[in-house]
């Protein structure tokens, strides 16, 4: 060793640390290395955070030459240095910091977290790792033993960060982390932990970058911006560059489930809709209709012939287009939550649909009695979650490694803290993903604290099943063919992300999913209306978008939209005002006039003229006969004003109209026609 300087002392030190990672620390350095690649493998993140200096880590791995793309560095100014360097040693040591660093920078199960910490007793550090481990992330610490098992190391009531760690890897430090001393002098000086950490990051990063390559899934990896062609190589890999992508969707998961009640999409439906979400970055197709009888009532049947076929072509469309098949069953109307002989059977079909290559299963649990019915489960369990807890870690035990299961529970909505969510949640593996469709089962709004509820209850985030554009059961009335809203733009924060479910109408669910894949791509910048006529030109045609724009603008009415027919709504009260106290209604005449006259040309258009989707036209044929309907009743009222005989003849000529709305028994206009109409035909049999 050399001895002739301190600085000399400092170099022999570090190459002498740099020697004990290859020799004693290499297993745990390849093991972390392997928790990193599994994550990015599977689309999931890798995220590092350090307070102090530690911080420098976590800033090692993000945004660096040669470095993965994937890595969300948790950076807090508080717990830095630039700001207050003696605050950020006080906040350090508050375990409440890490509640706060989670909300602001959630984390998902299935992630990979690297902690630093020399000391590995700051508070902030182990919270933040137990919280981690709680959500089903995989942690990695980077501490020094020696001082974390030291008598000097400061007291803490948290266990120490390697304790808390999937993989721990000392950087060797000596207690205190200084490692060189100065004749004559009373203070150790040279801290290692900064070097030493830098060394252990980039050769973990290197190593999963090689084990990915080698297993035949290559990572996104930063090229240098200072030689030639880096900045273009980057610049693909930054969302900031340009319009957001569904490669950099925050969203894990994205896509539509086919799960209403009613009529079953055809096979040919199936395969069609696959290639449109694909088209538009969706990454999952949920097979869970209802009314089909091998989902659900017969759902001990095996899969044989023609409908294995289909099946099977399914599984190979989804692989083709680079989406997940979600095949789900819901046995939970018949099943005996005590008996071996239906988990054989519920497992065997799962098995059988995985002998196609699908690897994503949905076990549903909803819309089933709340209580058990079968003699032999009140038995065996005390009450249904218990019972649900039971068949869910025994089926998700036969599972093998790289398959995936979620779970609808019978309780699917609320606050997300309710006593069967919660125990629900704290009873199954953590791997288990869990449907929820919000604060209602159709839910006007998704927010960020209710996931962050749902996700502190369940020990996961939620996967929304967004119950919208669907329109079965009492709504049955409404065409959902309205923009995608009210969702959080910072959803993504807490949750796995949505899976919509879709409408028995085909052509016209396909509106709302493309506005919906739109707030996926790119929650911050949706911006719904404009999402909204690009749905409409897309699946519509260019020939047939403003027929087809002024008939949709007045069937909005859905649990997302409160305003049902925006530009009827304010003609009407223009109209009426005009009527009553502007000019008459002669004068107020005109504008009602061109309006409907505009209306009946849409709707003669979408009916009888030559249009681009026929299909989407003949789904909702019911709705545009009513809303022709309206603008007959419109223009009537227009001609009655014009002449001014409403008040006279009003009753006698608008009766019949009040009369075939209401006996279309769909949902167009609002109530704002209907309730014009009444005004206009009191004393009249409605």
């Amino acid at each position: 060793m050399t001895t002739e300087s301190a600085g000399g002392k400092y170099l022999d030190i570090v190459s002498e640390m740099m020697n004990r990672l290859r020799d004693d620390q290499w297993p745990h350095i390849r093991a972390a290395a392997e928790l990193v690649a599994g994550a990015l493998a599977n689309g999931r993140d890798f995220h590092a955070f350090g307070s102090g200096h530690s911080h420098m880590l976590a800033e090692e791995v993000f945004y660096r030459a040669g470095g993965l793309v994937r890595v969300r560095p948790i950076l807090s100014d508080k717990l830095m240095l630039h700001v207050d360097a003696a605050e950020s040693t006080v906040l350090e040591r508050q375990p409440g910091m890490a509640d706060e660093l989670l909300t602001s920078h959630p984390m998902q199960r299935g992630d990979v977290l690297l902690v630093a910490s020399n000391s590995g007793s700051n508070a902030v550090a182990s919270r933040l790792a137990q919280l981690a481990r709680e959500l089903g992330v995989g942690v990695i610490a980077i501490t020094s033993l020696r001082h974390a098992t030291s008598a000097e190391a400061r007291p803490n009531d948290l266990p120490r960060l390697h304790e808390l760690a999937d993989v721990a890897i000392d950087n060797g430090g000596v207690v205190g982390d200084a490692a060189v001393d100065i004749e004559g002098f009373d203070r150790m000086v040279g801290p290692t932990s900064t070097v030493i950490g830098a060394a252990i990051v980039n050769a973990m990063v290197a190593e999963a970058v090689e084990l990915m390559v080698r297993r035949g899934t290559p990572p996104d990896v930063y090229k240098s911006s200072n030689v030639e062609g880096g900045d273009a190589v980057n610049r693909g890999f930054l969302p900031t560059a340009g319009v957001p992508t569904a490669t950099n969707s925050p969203f894990k998961i994205r896509g539509v489930i086919e799960g209403f009640y009613g009529q079953p999409w055809t096979h040919e439906q199936r395969l069609d809709m696959i290639d449109f979400i694909s088209n538009r970055g969706m990454n999952t197709f949920a097979y869970a209709p209802k009314d089909d009888p091998l989902m659900r009532h017969n759902w001990r049947q095996p899969y044989e012939g023609a409908e294995l076929a289909r099946l099977s072509e399914l599984a190979a469309a989804c692989r083709d287009n680079a989406v997940d098949l979600l095949y789900c069953l819901s046995p939970g109307l018949s099943i005996r939550y005590s008996s071996a002989d239906d988990v054989d059977a519920l497992t065997r079909k799962l098995e059988s649909v995985a002998d196609l290559g699908v690897s994503f299963f949905g076990l549903l649990l909803d819309d089933i009695p709340p209580t058990l019915q079968q003699d032999a489960d009140r038995a065996a369990f005390t009450d249904l979650v218990d019972a649900h807890i039971s068949l869910t870690e025994r089926v998700f035990g036969r599972f093998q490694t790289d398959q995936r299961l979620i779970v609808c529970p019978t309780q699917y909505w609320g606050r997300g803290d309710e006593d069967y969510i919660s125990r629900l949640g704290a009873g199954i593996d953590p791997r288990i993903d869990i449907f929820w469709t919000g604060r209602a089962i159709c839910s006007p709004t998704l927010d960020l604290s209710d996931a962050a509820t749902f996700s502190r209850a369940t020990n996961r985030p939620p996967t929304y099943w967004d119950n919208y554009p669907v329109n079965d059961v009492a709504m049955t009335n409404e065409l959902h063919v309205g923009p995608y809203r009210g969702r959080d733009r910072h959803l993504y924060r807490f949750s796995n992300g949505v899976i919509a479910n879709g409408m028995e109408l085909f052509e016209s669910s396909k509106i709302a999913f493309a506005t919906i894949s739109d707030y996926l791509r790119d929650p911050d910048g949706y911006e719904p209306e404009e999402s909204w006529r690009r749905a409409l030109r897309d699946v519509v045609g260019d020939d047939d978008m403003e027929a087809y724009a002024l008939f949709a603008d007045n069937v909005r009415s859905s649990a997302l939209a409160t305003d049902d027919a925006p530009i009827i709504t304010a003609a009407l009260a223009a109209f009426m005002f005009e009527s009553e106290h502007g000019g008459g209604p002669v004068a107020a005449s005109a504008d009602l006039m061109r309006l409907s006259d505009q209306l009946l040309s849409a709707a003669d258009h979408l009916l009888r003229g030559p249009v681009h989707n026929r299909a989407l036209v003949d789904e909702a044929r019911p709705w545009i006969q009513a809303f022709e309907t309206g603008a007959q009743a419109l223009h009537c009222m227009a001609e009655l004003a014009a002449t001014d005989r409403l008040s006279r003849d009003g009753l006698r000529e608008l009766l019949p109209y009040l009369h075939r709305l209401r006996e279309l028994r769909v949902r167009v206009f609002g109530d704002v026609v209907d309730m014009t109409l009444t005004e206009f035909t009191r004393g009249g049999t409605a």
